[in-house]
């Protein structure tokens, strides 16, 4: 409204001064006149156009002012909000993103175990190997900054395993990675939801595992200084998965076999009935010839056993699985009913883990009715009738978890690590036990632990509860072995 105001006075000035302007033209015209006549009200219309035109111009150069004032205002409005904005977006550069405890951040991306496989792939940009050994599992490596990515084969798609780091420069969502020590992933994540026993670790690592809803994190720790070697992270549903899937095709081609040899046997015996009478042929431990000159010094290894064992036993049963996280799996030799062998290919040399242990009921009452294993961790469980919970033979330098009253309990035991004591096959009674054994009788509920071995009733509840325990067994037979040996290119 002002400015409006301003602009009519203005208008006026120009008009009075555009007057005068009229009649100073007049006066030019007449000054040759000798003698001008100026009556008193031409003098004050003069004087009073005069004191209109100081006012215009008075008013003129305030609004010039003010618009000039409000223009260099506005450009200063201008230019702070500017600043403001720069400085805004600069801090939201700044500011590290919140990380789930499934994530990690590399090259500018979020990786997780729980986003698809080929979001993973494309956001780790060009692999170095791609590893497919197994029919199941495929191996991404990226050397430059340690990363391996592990992804299952099912049904002709890859869903996300693991990742793994062993290198510094790629941490976790807190801060824990390759370098740092056993305290400091302790005050980051807490108490583990288990973990390995240092002084019995023959690859002289042990890990801490915490577990959550839908993964899983494991530090691998040197035995040495007590710094991560090792992380990874896992997709707890994809690997059960993938473990059963492993599980479910060794039975399935132990089933197959079953019937091939079943068909075969009834086909000769139909041959022989309307054939003519032939002396029968030796078929007492027959073999397939199977190709081992390509076998590696694993396969050659593991062949020479099953063949000892075969001409010992052509009932007996082999399985490969797999007790430890790496690549190579472990050979287990059954005799049905009698006893479970398992040995492990370990720096170029084979190793034995488990020697004949046996099955039944002895004369002191002590039975075993099963062995069992968690897949990837080098636990056992040993089944017994008894709450006597013996182990009497060797199992390389890995513990072992024991069950003392399993056949009594409708769930599942409490259990605690014990030490294979290496003692002759007598179980140990109480009487000499000693301080290191502990017992504990609530009903049914009975176990009986080395009270050294770091893992309290809890810690040995949960690891019950949160995994399932397989059946240390064979399923193939002698020729189904070899050629999955073949197959595997060990």
């Amino acid at each position: 409204m002002k400015k409006k105001q301003a602009l009519a006075i203005i208008i006026a000035s120009s008009m009075a001064l555009s007057i005068v302007g009229c009649g100073g033209a007049e006066m030019s015209a007449s000054e040759g006149s000798s003698e001008i006549e100026v009556t008193e009200e031409a003098k004050r219309e003069i004087a009073k156009s005069e004191m209109i035109a100081a006012d215009a111009s008075s008013v003129a150069s305030s609004v010039e002012t003010a618009a000039t004032s409000a223009s260099s205002g506005e450009q200063a409005i201008a230019a702070s909000s500017d600043a403001a904005t720069t400085a805004v977006s600069a801090n939201k550069e700044a500011t590290p993103v919140k990380l789930a405890d499934h994530e990690l951040m590399y090259n500018g991306k979020v990786l997780s175990v729980l986003n698809d496989a080929s979001k993973t792939l494309t956001d780790l940009g060009t692999y170095d190997k791609k590893i497919t050994d197994s029919p199941y599992e495929v191996f991404y490596t990226y050397d430059a900054s340690g990363i391996e990515f592990s992804t299952y084969l099912c049904d002709g798609k890859e869903l996300p395993l693991g990742i793994d780091v062993d290198k510094k420069g790629v941490t976790t969502s807190r801060n824990i990675g390759v370098g740092d020590t056993k305290d400091k992933i302790v005050s980051a994540y807490g108490n583990p939801s288990e973990k390995s026993d240092p002084s019995k670790q023959a690859e002289n690592t042990y890990y801490y595992k915490y577990n959550f809803d839908k993964f899983s994190i494991w530090f691998y720790i040197s035995t040495k200084n007590n710094t991560v070697v090792l992380y990874e992270i896992d997709n707890t549903a994809n690997v059960e998965a993938k473990d059963k899937a492993e599980k479910n095709a060794e039975k399935a081609k132990a089933a197959e076999n079953t019937a091939a040899n079943a068909s075969s046997s009834a086909a000769t015996t139909a041959a022989s009935t309307t054939a003519t009478p032939q002396p029968a042929a030796t078929t007492e431990n027959k073999q397939t010839a199977h190709n081992e000159e390509k076998f590696g010094s694993c396969g050659k290894a593991f062949a020479d056993v099953v063949k000892k064992s075969h001409d010992a036993n052509s009932n007996a049963k082999y399985a490969l699985l797999y007790l430890t996280k790496d690549q190579t799996p472990d050979l287990v030799v059954d005799n049905p009913g009698k006893s479970i062998s398992l040995y492990t290919f370990e720096n170029g040399k084979l190793i034995t883990m488990i020697s004949d242990w046996r099955y039944g009921v002895s004369s002191q009452g002590y039975g075993t009715t099963s062995y069992c294993y968690l897949p990837y961790e080098n636990r056992f469980l040993e089944n017994t009738n008894n709450c006597l919970g013996y182990i009497d033979h060797y199992a390389g330098e890995e513990t072992i978890i024991c069950d003392c009253s399993y056949n009594f309990l409708p769930f599942w035991p409490k259990v605690a690590e014990v030490v294979p004591s290496g003692d002759a096959d007598a179980p140990r009674r109480e009487a000499n036990m000693g301080e290191n054994f502990r017992r504990s009788n609530s009903g049914e509920n009975n176990y009986m632990a080395l009270s050294q071995s770091g893992l309290t009733e809890e810690d040995a509840n949960r690891i019950l509860a949160d995994t399932h325990w397989e059946k240390l067994e064979g399923s193939m037979d002698y020729d189904t072995l070899l050629s999955k040996i073949e197959a595997l290119g060990l």
